[in-house]
């Protein structure tokens, strides 16, 4: 399972994924080509396919969501969800959490706490949500201003 906890652009996600008698870390969320962050939680083989597919540019037909949700934080600081299918759709919120830790999160939110330290506390209570935390921040990608050069027309000279 997963905790994640967004706000201000940041992104935090605990790393435990549980199976059967079993735990491994894995890394929940991905840049995307806007500088943008993708977390991801739920079935996690159908989380994975989606953000590998929003981190790939979106090419193709969108991978299937059954038992996932992932929520896409724009850099612009906008927050997007998908729930067990695509297309994302916006939220009117400034923070979020998703997960089966995000009540937890999302108390440690109201409480003044920022996105890590309320994943924190989550993993403290959740049992299938443990550290580390992984944390990323949502930024915009810049690109250099076209530059204009002089190039000199005529012949050149013969040899």
């Amino acid at each position: 399972m997963t905790t994640a906890a967004i706000a201000d652009g940041v992104v935090a996600a605990d790393t435990q994924l549980t199976g059967g008698n079993y735990a491994v870390r894995v890394a929940k969320m991905v840049r995307l080509p806007d500088g943008g962050v993708a977390v991801g939680c739920g079935l996690w083989r159908n989380a994975w396919a989606g953000l590998q597919w929003l981190a790939g540019g979106e090419k193709g037909d969108p991978p299937d969501l059954d038992g996932a949700q992932i929520a896409v934080v724009r850099p612009d600081g906008a927050i997007l969800l998908a729930d067990e299918s695509f297309p994302l759709y916006p939220i009117m919120e400034s923070s979020y959490a998703l997960g089966c830790g995000a009540d937890l999160a999302r108390k440690a939110m109201a409480d003044g706490k920022d996105p890590v330290q309320a994943v924190a506390e989550a993993c403290e209570l959740d049992a299938v949500s443990s550290g580390p935390i992984m944390r990323m921040k949502a930024q915009a990608i810049e690109f250099d201003a076209p530059t204009l050069h002089e190039v000199k027309r005529g012949r050149r000279p013969a040899r």
